[in-house]
């Protein structure tokens, strides 16, 4: 069966899709080791969350009990910030992401996850690089001696998350223009369905 239907299902009020799914943690092949391996012990029983913790386990060979803890067992998202700017100098690229959700006893002052960045260059030639945020304000520094066009953050929407970008109704223009994926661009029209400028309304 399709992988998804066994990934931790969780539904926000506001996130575009009402799963998440961390492919670092999650591979296609691992998954379906683990519905396989953790079918056997409860067939024609029943089984709770730490059994699907030790069966994910044990099929990754990583302990991921911050995963279903962060990610089933409490509640919340990251509500994101992202920004870039690159050094052509050094030939780093330096990626910013903000976490700006509200903390309580079930959402985490900083959310753990891995997520995908889209490196676009004049021309239109892309790269997707797989980073992880661990920090509430989380700067990482990536090789790049090439200045990107642009760069875009989980461009297929993957992230459990609400997600702005850093420069304001320019950058969302800009994206609603030139987005590679879907998601983006919308993403960047419903920004700008909250600026009442002419510029925003024409873009």
């Amino acid at each position: 069966s399709d992988p998804a239907h066994i990934h931790p299902a969780v539904l926000e009020p506001g996130i575009e899709q009402p799963y998440y799914t961390d492919d670092w943690v999650f591979d296609d092949d691992k998954l379906l080791t683990t519905a396989w391996r953790r079918a056997q012990p409860n067939r024609g029983g029943s089984g709770v969350t730490e059994d699907l913790v030790r069966a994910v386990e044990r099929a990754t060979g990583r302990n991921l009990e911050w995963f279903f803890e962060q990610w089933v067992l409490k509640g919340g998202h990251p509500e994101l910030t992202f920004g870039w700017s690159h050094d052509a100098k050094t030939g780093t690229l330096a990626l910013t992401v903000r976490q700006g959700q509200a903390a309580d006893e079930l959402t985490p002052e900083a959310f753990r996850f891995h997520a995908v960045v889209e490196v676009v260059y004049a021309g239109g030639r892309h790269e997707r690089k797989t980073i992880e945020v661990t920090r509430r304000d989380h700067t990482l520094h990536l090789a790049c001696p090439e200045a990107p066009a642009r760069v875009v953050f989980d461009p297929e929407g993957d992230l459990l998350a609400t997600l702005e970008l850093e420069g304001g109704a320019d950058v969302h223009r800009k994206a609603l223009a030139d987005a590679t994926t879907a998601v983006a661009r919308v993403r960047a029209a419903a920004a700008l369905a909250k600026d009442p400028t002419q510029a925003s309304v024409d873009a």
